[in-house]
């Protein structure tokens, strides 16, 4: 496993790869089309750039990475600093203020054989354009050598690069003559990206396209799903549930969280009378309905855009012992006290 400080010599590396010397690297563009089969999968395939828009995408990707290396500060002890942290990848992570930058190896990913034509020190000589996009998910910028790793730059497509599809007619001049029509739409290229490879290591800078990209949805529906059939099986029954499973599979932050309460398993510890009383304890927007007599209860909400109250029952995230860390956290031991994360002394 990488360390924090490893991981920051890396990206640096990765910024000095990316100031390269355009003579002694191959430079290409790729784009990632999704094929026609029932399993996500990519095909890669080259766009031909002049040698100028390559190293305009060289100056880019260093400018952004000098950035990174920036934010991250002389100071990576504490969290109050302001500094952006770097940290191992995690799904927690994305509630974190800023969104630190996050590393992981090539192994931890579910899915890396996504993007193997890409991150492999491989030619590509299927050529492709901007003419049909419906397909395109994301497009990946590689600089590489045979003296040093490669970097490849991944940045999620969007129909907004297709600069003016909306407008019937587009114009602009040629050198000193008048407008005339443009026969094309423009393309723009990449600003920013979301993730950088290097050295066997992803840069995750975007979690969100970057799950998008590597099919991490897939993964967090399927912790739904068996967190769904668990509370089919168990005492827990939770009103109007059609529309309970439905509001959680249609948002990235629910089928995130889901993810976390998959993996603790503490909603197999809820009784009616521990619900009530964080209920009660901490104003949560659900209730307990049902005679007290009774075993038949349920959690119910009015309100569905308050779904997050029901996931934290689940997930027993208001309230826990000193002695019960939160898992996946790598690097320090945390715990929650009135509903604020602290570090333990």
């Amino acid at each position: 496993m990488t360390s924090v400080e490893e991981a920051k010599i890396l990206l640096n590396e990765a910024k000095e790869t990316a100031n390269c010397d355009p003579d002694e690297y191959y430079r290409d563009f790729l784009l990632g089309r999704t094929t026609a089969e029932d399993e996500l999968n990519y095909k890669a395939e080259k766009v031909e750039f002049h040698s100028n828009i390559l190293t305009e995408l060289n100056i880019t990707l260093t400018e952004q990475l000098q950035s990174l290396l920036t934010e991250i500060g002389a100071d990576e002890e504490s969290d109050d600093d302001g500094m952006r942290q770097v940290r191992p990848y995690n799904v927690d992570n994305h509630n974190h203020t800023p969104v630190p930058i996050q590393y992981l190896d090539d192994n931890e990913i579910p899915r890396t054989d996504l993007v193997k034509d890409f991150i492999d020190h491989i030619t590509i000589n299927d050529v492709t354009d901007f003419t049909s996009t419906s397909n395109v998910a994301f497009q990946a910028f590689r600089i590489k050598n045979n003296f040093s790793p490669d970097l490849v730059a991944f940045r999620k497509f969007t129909n907004r690069q297709i600069v003016g599809s909306n407008y019937r007619v587009k114009v602009t001049t040629f050198g000193d003559q008048e407008y005339n029509k443009l026969k094309e739409n423009p393309v723009a290229l990449p600003d920013k990206f979301d993730a950088i490879h290097y050295d066997d290591t992803f840069f995750v800078i975007n979690p969100g396209n970057f799950e998008r990209i590597f099919d991490y949805f897939t993964e967090y529906e399927n912790d739904a799903n068996e967190v769904f059939s668990d509370l089919r099986d168990s005492n827990i029954n939770i009103a109007d549930y059609p529309k309970f499973k439905e509001t959680i599979l249609n948002s990235d932050n629910a089928l995130r969280q889901m993810r976390r309460i998959r993996k603790r398993g503490k909603y197999e510890n809820l009784t009616r009378d521990i619900v009530e009383e964080l209920v009660s304890d901490w104003n949560l927007d659900v209730y307990v309905d049902g005679d007290a007599d009774d075993d038949q209860w349920e959690i119910k909400l009015d309100d569905f855009r308050k779904i997050g109250d029901v996931l934290s029952l689940l997930d027993d995230d208001l309230a826990i012992s000193g002695m019960d860390f939160i898992s996946d956290v790598d690097d320090e031991e945390r715990f929650i006290i009135k509903g604020l994360k602290e570090t333990r002394e």
